[in-house]
């Protein structure tokens, strides 16, 4: 897939679940099966154009998973920000982190 094409895609798939996490109650815990079930699309490499992508290279070329991710530095996706997004508590700070992670992808992808 075309690099512009992938943040293009990336961006929209952030944008819906910050949307859909907004109608969500702030200090309600966190539930990718909740949000999988509603929404059919989470925060992980299934529903990730960058991952799918970087999985497809991986077979292909044999090396490491995640090692030639645009969005991955030090091993870590997003710089880490994704890792904070993971362990959000509440949907409030789920939505605040998963706006970082857009940032980034904005900046990054």
């Amino acid at each position: 897939m075309e690099k512009s094409a992938m943040k293009r895609a990336a961006l929209k798939h952030y944008n819906r679940m910050i949307k859909w996490a907004g109608k969500q109650p702030a200090n309600e815990k966190v539930s990718t099966t909740k949000m999988k079930t509603l929404l059919h699309e989470i925060y992980f490499g299934d529903d990730c154009v960058y991952c799918q992508e970087d999985l497809k290279q991986q077979k292909k070329q044999n090396y490491p998973v995640c090692s030639e991710c645009a969005l991955c530095k030090n091993d870590e996706c997003c710089d880490r920000l994704w890792s904070k997004m993971v362990y959000s508590k509440t949907w409030k700070t789920w939505i605040k982190n998963a706006q970082l992670v857009r940032e980034y992808i904005k900046k990054n992808g």
